[in-house]
């Protein structure tokens, strides 16, 4: 189990080209990620709008994230929080590395460019593919010098988490691609699933399955996980911009981040989900 993928199945985003930047903007950061998810990346970066470009030869595919860590808090102290708290449900790490972990965004991964645009402070920060939790594969970058002098690119779809288990009522149908912007405006971590309901499925169906799984096996789900995307995961205030391109339909969005105030109960199960058209 990985950062981004707790309590859900590996979702697949598919990057298009980059956002338009002025002849004067600071051009792409290039990363790549290696079949054994090993990150390359520049060492060192600007502050401000940076608009990462992430090809990965993994097998099944990456999942980047960026991170800031607090001072003193290393790869291995997080690594082992994510395996006892993300992924063992031990909830004193869980709040360990929620307290010493700020999460910046990130997106799904491939062997084509996929695109990321975050606004980054002068400090220390990680690059990683959160499909492996070992620390030595925790890229260490820092942003310092002169601004990069870019701006946000005009997002096509908004996505807004709000409150602390809930995502904002509109918009209720958005473009099937584009640019879309991720903000968090909660007091949680959370990150965006969307997943296609299938053919004949309905919302109903899907909080009918939610509420079954959480007593057993609940059966098949009526979304297919395989159509959708994974945002990545978004410390409270911060959001994110990255491309998508999905089929036309009708989709659930939900959150799996586990709730250290609740046991560590995915936010899904706190009715963090709501139907979503895509046009």
């Amino acid at each position: 189990m990985s950062l981004a993928l707790v309590g859900a199945a590996s979702l697949t985003a598919i990057g298009v080209a980059a956002p338009a930047q002025s002849a004067a903007a600071t051009p792409p950061v290039a990363v790549t990620i290696s079949a054994k998810r090993v990150v390359t990346m520049p060492t060192v970066i600007q502050p401000g709008v940076n608009t990462f470009s992430v090809t990965s030869a993994a097998k099944k595919g990456s999942a980047f994230q960026l991170v800031r860590p607090a001072a003193g808090y290393t790869p291995a102290e997080a690594a082992r929080d994510i395996e006892k708290g993300l992924d063992g449900n031990n909830i004193k790490a869980l709040k360990r590395f929620e307290a010493n972990i700020t999460l910046l965004g990130g997106m799904q991964a491939d062997d084509t460019a996929d695109i990321l645009v975050v606004d980054l402070d002068l400090g220390s920060y990680w690059a990683v593919d959160t499909n492996t939790n070992d620390a030595a594969k925790f890229f260490a970058f820092t942003v310092d010098g002169v601004d990069t002098g870019n701006v946000m690119p005009q997002a096509d779809a908004r996505i807004k988490a709000r409150l602390d288990t809930s995502w904002a009522r509109k918009p209720a149908s958005i473009p099937h691609k584009g640019l879309m912007q991720f903000t968090n405006a909660a007091t949680n971590n959370h990150f965006i699933i969307m997943a296609k309901l299938k053919k004949g499925m309905t919302y109903a169906d899907f909080k009918t399955w939610v509420k079954s799984i959480q007593s057993g096996p609940g059966g098949p789900p009526p979304v297919n996980f395989d159509i959708g995307i994974d945002s990545g995961v978004l410390s409270p205030g911060y959001s994110a911009e990255f491309r998508y391109n999905l089929p036309k339909g009708k989709y659930v969005m939900l959150c799996f981040w586990p709730d250290a105030s609740m046991g560590g109960m995915p936010h899904v199960f706190m009715g963090m989900h709501r139907v979503i058209t895509l046009k």
